[in-house]
């Protein structure tokens, strides 16, 4: 009947001046899309909703209007949803155009490598983008146990049909996986199973995820940024080679034409068409940002539904409110005071209190003109304002809502309008704001209590609060006293144990600086509690002269250990009455026997007795408090369900136990050699502590017999997890990412466990060893960056020293030229004196030659016989002369 029904799954208005609203609804499995004016009235009738919705109740799907970037600005739907009965058709869908110019989108038909059993969790549009957020069974590690990864797709709304061998098929459509990160950077924990997903300002996604089946229940929310995606998105692709394991592609593989993000598709030749018919994984992961820093933990709750808003302050700078629906109808409220920073729980609403089987939360839509949040559940539809103040009774967690204001003189928490905002976040500081408020006077109990009691004193907090709470003993904080009778529960609340006058005095719970409730507590001298269980455990919570103490599920679990032995005691006792009662008919009647019957029943009797005591030793059993085992009767064969803990334990007759450690067992996987991705081997030792489920005890016996085959299959699993991990590293890798290796083999090692129910923790890798020739050859390489790095350091040093020589033989070649050219400037000065005497010495001889010829009035020739007279006479050697024509004549001296 429940398959047969018309569920509606999903309900769309178009924002445009028509407001349309499209409903799709399963219709007993012939899915049918309805039109409606913005009143409910029906507008077009209806039509078949085949890829608008999914056949199945059951199965997730996702939609969403576009009216604007799409082909000749048409509006179109955009699905993700699975259009078979049996999950192995899913499908992202956009229908044809009315007018039938555009043809329908949509992704391949069974084909796994673009989506493999899908569940889809949201989409949204995002400029000329849509992005879709789901799970898939991941095909890149396609094994015996398949593993689920969450995933982001993108496509391109101006994508168009190619009407080639890529007809009717997506061109822009891309995936990545995307996780999130929890722990410390060393071994970080993987989530991998996305719930919800919402959007804030078109480039932040805020995403929950639970951690995997088999482990503890825990959600997580994580921010994303678009920026983030799409550097994932655009970068490389990834390819699954000839032994089907899934490797990055280089660039120079890819061929000329794979269009960027949203570019024309038009022309695309049928290369590349090829292309991007077998390549929609990118290769890397989308991680959270900033990493293991944005994360909000909450255990024991998965999320369901996410909704965002934001209150903008100091230009830059911005509130995130976030509002989390459970599967356990609730409704959290969480803030971020700046971008970056990890959240915080304010406050938390149960949908219905009344209701003990809570119905989870399937959607939340926040209003924002009017500030009301919509909580829709399988029975109910909730409204809610998110100004809520009035649900705080203290200041601190008051002040910590900026949509709250503490009023000091009140004493009340009271809503913040639109103009006092301002006012309001400017102090995003509870703990400095109120300390300067007026606390609110906490109302003293008077208590009076019998010496030797044990007394409870309650501090009731909201849940998010108690990790704040502070106990005071008249003034001091009860961890600095020197009593160890204190107590404190896992709610924080306190427990004084073997009440005295020297515990007198007032308590006091405080939040902060904020006192909650006090109680006066006195010591009645006339009275005394006898036998007080709570005196054998007082002993425990005192080492070393520091107060260590216990919590109370300790105290109860002493007093539950006392009352169970009390009840033991009291079995035992009424069935030996029982006995008693029997065995004194039982002689009565023995000794009234004739004496014939009197052997024979003698002898009957010891045989019963024999037979009971070897029947009672036989089914008693008995485990250490490291042991844990399930009772297997060997003479019906049958294995029981009950796990049964350390102690004596009575079972059938014939019975044995098949035990298994109670405690973390350390399995180690020595010398293993594996192939890393350059086809290097390599050889280490891993360790890691295992432990089986208690939860599935039965589950794990039934298939695998005993601990020794358990512990078998878990080795053999394991190094094959130690194989596929190797394959992922290049050899350089394995000292490098020593760290990173560890986490990523660890969550190999989880999600290959996971079907043999096993909880895993601290794995150590050890003694990487490479082989002896990449030894020698990395130690070669080594060798030759020394000396590389040798001769760089020698270079500067050498150009120095050539630089100084050059500077030296430059200035020595400059003193050489001065003094040259002094020399020259000397030398070209003495003779221009010599010179000037010569010519002045000639000059004046000349003047006297012309005095004189013209004096004597002498012919030319006159004046020359005159003058060779002269030299001849003034001459003290032999004068030769040659008397030839005059020209010619030559005076030897």
């Amino acid at each position: 009947a429940f398959d047969c029904e018309n569920h509606v799954r999903v309900l769309l208005r178009r924002k445009t001046k028509y407001n349309d609203i499209f409903v799709c609804s399963t219709n007993a499995f012939s899915p049918k899309l309805y039109y409606f004016n913005p009143d409910l009235t029906e507008k077009q009738g209806s039509k078949e909703g085949f890829g608008y919705c999914s056949r199945d109740p059951r199965h997730n799907n996702t939609a969403l209007w576009s009216d604007e970037g799409n082909p000749q600005n048409y509006g179109f739907f955009y699905t993700g949803a699975v259009i078979d009965y049996t999950k192995t058709e899913p499908i992202i869908y956009r229908p044809p155009s009315d007018d039938g110019n555009i043809k329908f989108l949509r992704t391949p038909q069974y084909d796994t490598d673009w989506l493999s059993a899908p569940e889809f969790i949201a989409s949204f549009d995002v400029d000329s983008n849509i992005y879709f957020f789901f799970r898939e069974k991941a095909e890149e590690q396609r094994d015996i146990f398949p593993k689920i990864y969450s995933r982001v797709g993108r496509l391109c709304k101006n994508d168009i049909d190619t009407a080639t061998i890529m007809a009717n098929t997506w061109t822009t459509f891309r995936k990545a996986r995307i996780t999130c990160l929890s722990g410390v950077n060393d071994s970080p924990f993987v989530f991998n199973d996305i719930n919800a997903v919402t959007k804030l300002h078109d480039d932040r996604f805020f995403v929950s995820f639970t951690s995997s089946p088999g482990d503890l229940t825990t959600s997580i929310i994580c921010e994303y940024s678009r920026r983030d995606i799409d550097s994932i998105l655009d970068g490389n692709f990834k390819e699954a080679d000839s032994s089907s394991f899934w490797r990055e592609l280089p660039r120079d593989h890819v061929p000329d034409g794979v269009p960027k993000n949203c570019e024309s598709n038009g022309s695309l030749s049928d290369t590349v068409l090829s292309f991007l018919r077998s390549h929609v994984l990118m290769n890397g992961n989308v991680y959270s940002s900033p990493p293991l820093e944005i994360a909000f933990q909450i255990p024991n709750i998965i999320i369901t539904r996410l909704v965002t808003d934001s209150i903008n302050y100091n230009n830059d700078n911005q509130i995130t409110l976030i509002y989390a629906g459970t599967q356990d109808g609730q409704v959290l409220k969480l803030v971020q005071k700046k971008k970056g920073e990890k959240f915080i729980l304010l406050t938390s609403w149960i949908l219905d209190e009344n209701n003990n089987e809570k119905s989870p939360v399937r959607n939340m839509v926040l209003a924002q003109d009017t500030k009301q949040l919509y909580v829709s559940t399988d029975i109910a539809v909730y409204q809610f304002s998110v100004n809520q103040c009035n649900r705080y009774m203290l200041c601190v967690e008051c002040e910590r809502d900026p949509l709250c204001h503490y009023d000091v003189q009140s004493n009340r928490c009271l809503n913040v309008d639109d103009n006092n905002q301002k006012l309001a976040i400017a102090r995003l500081q509870p703990e400095s704001w109120c300390k300067k408020s007026v606390q609110r006077p906490s109302k003293i109990l008077q208590l009076t209590r019998k010496k030797g009691e044990t007394v409870w004193l309650q501090c009731d907090v909201s849940e998010h609060l108690r990790s704040s709470i502070e106990w005071r003993w008249n003034g001091r904080n009860i961890q600095d006293t020197l009593f160890n009778n204190f107590l404190l529960t896992k709610e924080q609340n306190l427990i004084i144990i073997n009440m005295n006058t020297s515990l007198n005095g007032q308590y006091t719970c405080f939040i902060g600086h904020q006192p909650i409730v006090s109680y006066s507590l006195e010591t009645d001298r006339n009275s005394f509690v006898y036998g007080d269980v709570a005196s054998t455990v007082t002993n425990l919570s005192r080492r070393n002269g520091e107060c260590n103490c216990l919590t109370a599920e300790k105290y109860i679990e002493k007093y539950n250990d006392w009352c169970k032995e009390f009840e033991n005691y009291q079995r035992a006792y009424n069935e030996w009455e029982i006995l008693r009662d029997q065995k004194e008919n039982s002689f009565i009647f023995y000794f009234n026997m004739p004496a014939a019957l009197y052997v024979l029943v003698s002898v009957v009797i010891a045989l019963l007795l024999i037979t009971i005591g070897s029947l009672t030793i036989a089914s008693l059993g008995r485990l250490n408090t490291d042991q844990i085992a399930i009772s297997y009767n060997t003479i019906s064969k049958k294995l029981g369900r009950n796990v049964q803990a350390a102690g004596l334990h009575l079972n059938a007759p014939g019975f044995k136990f098949i035990i298994f450690p109670s405690v973390f067992t350390s399995m180690e996987f020595d010398d293993i050699s594996c192939l890393n991705r350059d086809g290097v081997s390599i050889s280490l030792d891993c360790t890691l502590q295992f432990q089986a489920d208690p939860n599935h005890l039965y589950d794990i016996i039934v298939q695998f017999k005993d601990f020794e085959g358990y512990k078998k299959i878990l080795y053999a699993t394991g190094r094959a997890a130690v194989h596929d991990t190797c394959a992922h590293f290049n050899t350089t890798a394995f000292q490098s990412m020593r760290g990173y290796f560890q986490v990523k083999l660890l969550e190999e090692m989880k999600n290959t466990f996971s079907p043999f129910y096993a909880i895993l923790r601290d794995l150590q890798v050890n003694n990487v060893r490479r082989p002896g020739d990449f030894e020698t050859a990395v130690k070669d390489k080594e060798a030759a960056k020394e000396n590389i790095k040798i001769a760089e350091n020698e270079r500067p040093k050498l150009l120095t020293q050539a630089r100084t020589e050059y500077q030296k033989a430059l200035k020595q070649a400059q003193i050489i030229n001065e003094r040259a050219e002094t020399d020259s400037s000397i030398i070209l000065n003495q003779a221009d004196a010599e010179a000037q005497a010569v010519r002045a010495r000639y000059s004046t001889e000349t003047d006297t030659f012309v005095s004189l010829k013209n004096k004597m009035r002498l012919s030319v020739e006159s004046l020359l016989n005159y003058m060779a007279i002269r030299v001849i006479g003034s001459s003290k050697n032999d004068v030769y002369i040659n008397m030839k024509s005059p020209a010619q004549v030559k005076y030897d001296l």
